[in-house]
């Protein structure tokens, strides 16, 4: 595949005592109508909203906390770990990862100890699809996102005895029926979305099935009233999508052995950033999908033939940093574009404290 062309590079400029740990951990970026850049950190359960300026960068103003909105089920140390969002119509959409992990190894008596390693744990907090109501670029109104529930949210429910999903999501399950199988491992692993019309599309970095990549397609409903009495409403319900009233629908795609990382839309067709599913470097790529494999009402599965699903460039490799995680559509350097944002940037992309640079590369055309 050949390399992708860097028309240029974006300033994106946060504020605030913690504004360097927040530029090196983005993990989701979109825009709104009205131009302002939306992302999120994969730390905390927080977004932000960067302005353009005249010279070309963005600016953040201040953390947006969505913790008392969404009511999460674990109060202790608050991670949503944001991956995927968008702004459709009214609305900034997320999605947290919906994973599990795996303790880190430490160090015991001066020696790295591997005990740690054999220790999976839920993270309930992460299990969030959330509709975030906006006007004039600020918050207004109820937060809704679907209901928790023991195995997570009504989504994990839905996946739980999927035939393709359900071997990955046993942890919630009593003992002696649990597989607990970590994210960055192929573990269930949310990592982009991107909405249509009423759809919503659900990239997964893992599981990735014998090198198929797969997307979710759902289509949630939702209360804009203000909550009554139980402030601990959801507002958020899943419409059946596919066949026999099933709640989601699944499209595999042959992505060369890669997860998905995030999505965005351009017109008819569907980008598509995929990366290795485990946290290692390797190809992170550009792909691009005809919305026609979404028609109908079953699911599909899609090879790489250079039309309907297309291969479109690599992004450059650098060793142990710039994880390509945010893409958003881009056209705000005079022809069309994808921005993409990194977690764990290098130190050339950040010019100082509180600023970090996102690429912005030319987009083959259709």
């Amino acid at each position: 595949m050949t390399q992708g062309y860097l028309i240029g590079r974006v300033p994106l400029r946060f504020s605030g005592h913690d504004s360097a740990a927040r530029l090196g951990e983005l993990s989701a970026i979109a825009f709104d109508g009205d131009g302002n850049l939306w992302a999120a950190p994969d730390e905390g359960a927080a977004v932000e909203r960067l302005s353009p300026r005249k010279g070309g960068d963005y600016v953040a103003s201040k953390p947006i906390p969505l913790t008392g909105a969404l009511h999460l089920p674990k109060s202790t140390k608050t991670e949503i770990d944001i991956e995927g969002l968008d702004v459709h119509g009214d609305a900034l959409w997320l999605t947290g990862s919906h994973t599990s992990t795996r303790q880190k190894a430490a160090r015991k008596n001066g020696r790295l100890d591997p005990a740690r390693l054999a220790a999976v744990s839920a993270k309930p907090d992460r299990y969030v699809v959330t509709r975030v109501p906006l006007q004039d670029g600020e918050v207004t109104g109820p937060v809704a996102h679907l209901p928790y529930t023991e195995t997570g949210n009504s989504l994990m429910d839905a996946l739980v005895e999927d035939p393709h999903f359900g071997p990955f999501l046993k942890f919630f399950k009593a003992k002696g029926n649990s597989l607990p199988l970590a994210s960055k491992e192929n573990g269930f692993d949310i990592e982009g979305l991107a909405v249509r019309g009423k759809r919503i599309f659900l990239g997964l970095r893992g599981p990735v099935l014998r090198g198929w990549a797969a997307l979710l397609e759902i289509q949630p409903d939702w209360d804009d009233s203000e909550p009554k009495g139980d402030k601990a409403r959801s507002g958020l319900s899943l419409v059946p999508v596919g066949r026999k009233k099933r709640l989601y629908r699944k499209h595999f795609l042959k992505l060369d052995g890669m997860g998905l990382r995030d999505l965005t839309w351009q017109d008819d067709r569907l980008l598509l950033l995929a990366g290795p599913t485990m946290d290692i470097t390797g190809r992170q790529s550009l792909w691009a999908l005809d919305a026609t494999v979404f028609a109908g009402e079953g699911d599909t599965i899609t090879e790489f033939d250079g039309k309907t699903l297309r291969s479109l460039f690599d992004l450059p490799e650098v060793i142990r940093a710039d994880k390509a995680e945010g893409l958003a559509y881009y056209d705000g350097l005079g022809e069309p574009g994808v921005m993409i944002a990194y977690d764990s940037p290098s130190g050339m992309r950040q010019p100082d404290d509180c600023s970090v640079y996102a690429d912005v590369f030319r987009l083959p055309p259709n």
